[in-house]
């Protein structure tokens, strides 16, 4: 299915060309384009520039496109770690972003729990990060689970025991009413289960998380918030485009299949983007406020 607008739409930045650099690995170009733009980008737009690279890298390749953007004063933030360690980017790469100013946080914490990479789990741990992170259950698809609720359900000991000692909530429940002392019954794991006990764990009690105020959003402030910008968006490889119409948090959409117009709806949730139209449902991931993909997909805007 082809989605086309009736008209030619032209970039008006160096946006489009700089992905697809990166998506080619040609790091010749990448460095022309950074050239030639450096003096006129603003703080935002460098930060733009880094996510990109984690976005549209992948291996190697990811770590090399970072070192030459660091070359430029063009340095990673905390939101940047999450995009990387979102994307499961390698850990040459991660090392990378904290040792040139990309501090973890409670909400990286999660995330890199629920990965299953429990050497950099512990790495924040020990670096102090919070470790009750739990996302309000008011959030749409929220699960409820924390740092603890994951190493109890990974059957990790060592990082159980690391969670206790740091203050980790032992009773704090998941969505599924789930807590740690339950998983561990559940998995089986009798020395986790003690250890819990041993600690006052008690599925009779049910505490509530502390209030969150380090999460991604809330550390990086407006300016470092991903805001999905209305315009044009081509899918990239093809001349397929699709417009936007309305706020930063839904509207319209318009298009053209096979010459027929038509319109559809868009929603955005946190970093999710769905579009209906055609009486079908497309689930997509923002990747920053210039593109979005998923299902095989990356699409970039490239004009109003």
């Amino acid at each position: 299915m082809l989605f086309t607008l009736g008209r030619t739409v032209y970039a008006a930045d160096y946006t489009w060309e700089l992905i697809n650099a990166f998506l080619r690995n040609d790091f010749g170009l990448v460095e022309n384009i950074i050239k030639s733009n450096i003096t006129a980008m603003s703080t935002a737009d460098k930060r733009l520039v880094m996510n990109n690279a984690l976005n549209y890298t992948s291996g190697e390749n990811t770590l090399r496109a970072c070192e030459l953007l660091l070359r430029y004063n063009i340095t990673p933030n905390t939101f940047d770690l999450f995009t990387a360690l979102n994307r499961g980017r390698q850990n040459s790469t991660i090392h990378f972003l904290l040792q040139n100013g990309a501090a973890p946080n409670d909400e990286i914490l999660l995330l890199v729990m629920e990965r299953q990479r429990f050497d950099l789990a512990e790495l924040f741990i020990e670096a102090g990060v919070g470790v009750n992170f739990q996302y309000p259950l008011s959030r749409a698809n929220a699960d409820g689970m924390t740092p603890l609720l994951y190493a109890v359900k990974w059957q990790d000991f060592e990082l159980v025991r690391l969670l206790i000692e740091k203050r980790a909530i032992i009773n704090i429940r998941a969505v599924n009413g789930d807590t740690a002392l339950s998983i561990a019954r559940t998995t089986s794991n009798n020395a986790i289960y003690d250890y819990l006990l041993a600690n006052g764990a008690d599925e009779s009690v049910a505490n509530s998380a502390p209030e969150q105020t380090t999460g991604i959003g809330t550390l990086l402030g407006n300016a470092d918030q991903i805001t999905f910008q209305n315009g044009t968006y081509r899918l990239f490889g093809s001349t397929t485009e699709i417009q936007f119409l309305g706020n930063a948090n839904a509207g319209n959409i318009a298009y053209t299949i096979s010459g027929r117009r038509g319109t559809g709806l868009f929603r955005i949730e946190g970093n999710n983007l769905t579009i209906i139209m055609e009486n079908r449902t497309f689930q997509y991931q923002i990747d920053s406020g210039l593109s979005f993909s998923g299902n095989g997909e990356t699409w970039v805007r490239i004009g109003n």
